[in-house]
């Protein structure tokens, strides 16, 4: 739309042809405010003083013609509609105004009052028209290439950005450092606060990180994940940036009454000692990145060799999992539970085992993670209790000695909206008592979804089932929590029990409140991990109920643990 008042520049050195283009103006019907100026800086200044509408410009101005004058404006970024005026009607010099980025040229001969309305009416037109194409790409490039959420850009923009930078690297022979950072446990914030909460931390973090590393091209990739590229970048000034991150990030973040601590997670991938691609730059980050998360987070790591053999290794063997359990590359382990009065075996703990043709025998530490972050784990964990029932009505049926077996649950398998129909089912297929079961859950799992695990652990409890809290004391938990999920027995974690020695006579104070507190409240305590007779006495003088560990027996396959039972009879 037109404004109904305008502001006209006119330059132009001859005042006759200035008079001539002013009395047109104000025979039109054009309402206008009219400026005049001499020379290009004359213009220039009257430019700076007022908010000029449109620009009338001599092709004949002495020193810079208006061609020269008309390219500067453009470089400096003068975005208005300018009327180029020639003092003939040659062609040659219309398409050489118009190129340069003239709006229209006008002739002095054809100037008239309604001549002059019809140009300015349709050069404004155009501004408008041009304005909004412009706008329109504008939004399109930042759509394109922008974080909606935070305004950094995103990943599209900052892997151009690193392929310019990577040819520049290599042509000044300088190095680059790529910070990939994810913020530590942000899942379980959005999942317990709510998206905007999540959406408010992001912006807070992003903010933060603009703020102290102005000079640092930063990027959101995606979802908690930010990178950081660094130009001429030594191990030193990267490690410099690192900590400056982490510095920002202590201070609390507060939305509404909420108050979050954030950590990270980084992740440092250096060109060219780590790779030379971006692709391979990127993922080497990556896998620092998951590297720092896996060794307890709010840490940096820089790639290496090693992390990147470790990270193939992963790959291939979540790549194997299905097929594993397909070709009956699992089997059970059962590891006795032994009455520390007694010294007989009261009851086992089902483990799961693998082994590959391709690996041999893989350890549960090295897959169960993955089953977890794969979500096989459901799977693997529905095969392991089947196992285990089937174990017992084949022992039953053979009328061999029968104590009650442990099954380890992971969160997602307790958390699955299936879980009670799949141990409801495999009891009804089996045949096996419930009493004869008792299933393990970790400290941590208490935590994630209160109210339904009470309902779900009632359940179990309602069947004949036991529960028992395994590693307990290495979570974030207390008795009191314990006691309301209805539990029936504590294991304490082997780290206490590996600690609890007479030199350590704190750690064995904790093993000893935590038996008294248990007991008192009617849980039966067993200890995980004891390997010496002087680790066996000390619980024996605590009142510890039952242990297990590679002093009576490591974990067995199914027919060597019967036999077990069988001799101690």
């Amino acid at each position: 739309m037109i404004k109904d008042t305008l502001c006209i520049l006119i330059i132009d050195d001859d005042s006759i042809d200035r008079q001539i283009i002013i009395r047109a103006l104000r025979s039109s019907q054009i309402i206008c405010t009219i400026l005049e100026a001499a020379n290009e800086e004359s213009g220039l200044i009257l430019l700076k003083e007022h908010i000029v509408d449109l620009i009338f410009i001599d092709y004949q101005l002495p020193g810079n013609d208006g061609l020269t004058v008309l390219r500067r404006m453009n470089r400096e970024g003068i975005a208005i509609p300018i009327i180029m005026l020639t003092g003939h009607g040659d062609e040659t010099i219309a398409v050489e105004v118009m190129k340069a980025g003239a709006y229209d040229y006008c002739s002095k001969s054809k100037i008239t009052p309604d001549f002059l309305q019809k140009l300015i009416h349709y050069s404004l037109e155009s501004y408008a028209s041009r304005q909004k194409i412009l706008q329109a790409k504008e939004r399109i490039h930042k759509l394109a290439y922008y974080d909606s959420l935070t305004t950094l850009p995103n990943r599209t923009l900052f892997h151009e950005h690193v392929a310019q930078q990577l040819n520049i690297a290599l042509i000044n022979q300088e190095s680059l450092a790529l910070i990939f950072l994810d913020i530590d446990n942000f899942k379980f914030i959005n999942n317990t606060w709510g998206h905007s909460v999540g959406d408010s931390l992001l912006q807070g973090i992003s903010a933060r990180l603009q703020k102290a590393l102005p000079e640092q091209f930063i990027a959101r990739m995606g979802g908690d994940e930010f990178m950081v590229l660094l130009t001429n970048a030594s191990i030193q000034k990267t490690e410099e940036v690192v900590k400056t991150i982490q510095t920002i990030l202590e201070p609390v973040f507060i939305y509404n009454d909420y108050h979050f601590y954030i950590t990270s997670s980084i992740g440092i991938a250096l060109y060219p000692d780590h790779g030379n691609q971006m692709d391979f730059l990127l993922r080497n980050a990556d896998t620092a990145m998951y590297t720092a998360k896996n060794s307890g987070r709010n840490n940096y790591q820089f790639y290496t060799a090693d992390i990147g053999v470790a990270l193939a290794e992963s790959m291939s063997l979540t790549n194997e999992l299905r097929p594993a359990l397909a070709n009956d590359e699992f089997l059970l382990y059962y590891q006795p539970k032994v009455s520390i009065k007694t010294g007989r075996i009261i009851g086992a703990e089902a483990l799961v085992r693998w082994i590959s043709p391709k690996y041999g025998m893989v350890g549960p530490d090295k897959f169960i993670k993955l089953a977890e972050e794969t979500g096989f784990i459901i799977t693997l964990g529905e095969w392991v209790f089947h196992t285990a029932c089937c174990q017992l009505r084949k022992w039953q049926k053979r009328e061999l000695p029968i104590v009650p077996i442990a099954v380890n649950f992971s969160p997602k398998q307790l958390f699955h909206q299936q879980v009670l129909s799949m141990i409801k089912s495999t009891l009804n297929a089996t045949g096996v008592a419930a009493h004869y079961l008792e299933v393990e859950i970790t400290e941590s799992a208490a935590l994630e979804n209160e109210l339904f695990l009470q309902s779900l652990l009632q359940e179990l409890r309602n069947m004949g089932i036991k529960i028992a809290i395994d590693d307990f004391g290495t979570g974030y938990s207390s008795l009191h929590n314990i006691v309301q999920y209805a539990v029936d027995t504590l294991k304490i974690d082997r780290s206490f029990i590996q600690k609890a020695t007479k030199e350590n006579s704190k750690t064995i104070l904790l093993v000893s409140t935590i038996i008294t507190m248990a007991q008192n409240l009617g849980l039966s305590v067993i200890a995980e991990g004891v390997e010496t007779e002087e680790q066996l006495a000390l619980l024996q003088k605590q009142g510890c109920d039952q242990y297990q560990g590679y002093l009576y027996s490591k974990p067995l396959p199914a027919e060597e643990f019967i036999q077990l039972l069988l001799r101690q009879q």
